[in-house]
């Protein structure tokens, strides 16, 4: 599937973090957390539930933001977390700071 010619159903930015948001089976989520950041997820593993579509995390020059595609396979309720940090050039001192970024889907 070329996840990049659908549209997301669900659209996740920092406004709804620590808020769930409800979803069900065959929607596409997609998280759009600011460039300003260099985001990891935190997430280990997102389940059965959603699947992660590639590439993860890729910079969307359009949205000046990192984004991430989910499809919705299966209910349940799912954690995403990511963690923020400095944005620095390779020969530079950088801050050392971390930002969290936490969503629940609960999929009906």
């Amino acid at each position: 599937m070329d996840v990049l010619s659908l549209q997301p159903t669900i659209i996740l930015t920092t406004k709804q973090e620590q808020q769930t948001t409800q979803a069900q089976v065959g929607d596409l989520i997609e998280v759009r957390l600011p460039a300003s950041s260099h985001w990891d997820t935190l997430t280990a593993s997102v389940g059965p539930a959603l699947a992660a579509y590639q590439p993860q995390g890729a910079f969307d020059s359009s949205l000046n933001a990192c984004v991430w595609d989910f499809g919705v396979v299966q209910r349940g309720d799912v954690p995403l977390q990511f963690t923020g940090g400095a944005l620095c050039a390779t020969d530079a001192p950088c801050p050392m700071y971390a930002i969290l970024a936490e969503f629940t889907i609960h999929i009906r």
